[in-house]
């Protein structure tokens, strides 16, 4: 986290690291960071809270998860890259399934394809397959906080599907397997 204890803000450093504006693949024009509260992402459907990537021209949102997934991944099932497919893949706009969970995959959302081998991810299902992000961190470690009176442990974020977490700073929304700190006495 950087802060300034002085006027009292601080920025994770997820939020700290990411520019106030990108270009996409995906969309034609520039996307600007905003603070939002409850809108909805226009590639996975996900109610936000906190920052989005938005165009000024057009209600194209995108939230932090969409814009920072990967545009191409490998894994040991398959030596050909699985690329993140923007729209259905030609010669093939029926049926695709996800060869992690085996439900269906909407062609029309945002999915990882291998046109080789023909075989299709769900972008949620691949979160286990970047779990390099974290190599450097060490999960366990404590931080004493001036405005909470208990120590918080640096942890990643509970896998469970019950309910998403969000952060008590900025009300944005933690991704699965992400890192917080996290009050074990308070919750």
């Amino acid at each position: 986290m950087f802060g300034c204890s002085s006027c009292d803000f601080y920025l994770d450093i997820l939020c700290a690291s990411l520019p106030t504006i990108i270009r996409h693949e995906a969309h034609q024009r520039a996307l600007a960071s905003r603070k939002v509260c409850n809108v909805i992402c226009s590639i996975c459907s996900g109610n936000v809270q906190g920052f989005v990537f938005e165009c000024g021209g057009c209600s194209f949102i995108l939230c932090y998860f969409c814009a920072l997934l990967p545009s191409k991944f490998t894994h040991r099932w398959d030596k050909h890259p699985f690329l993140l497919t923007y729209s259905p893949v030609e010669n093939h706009m029926d049926e695709y399934y996800c060869e992690m969970c085996e439900r269906e995959v909407n062609p029309k959302r945002w999915f990882y394809h291998c046109v080789d081998c023909d075989q299709s991810f769900h972008t949620g299902c691949v979160e286990t397959f970047f779990s390099d992000l974290h190599l450097n961190v060490k999960f366990g470690d404590t931080l004493k906080v001036d405005k909470h009176s208990h120590l918080l442990s640096c942890v990643r974020c509970p896998k469970n599907n019950c309910q998403q977490p969000s952060c008590n700073s900025c009300g944005g929304l933690l991704l699965k397997d992400s890192m917080a700190f996290e009050c074990a006495p308070c919750k």
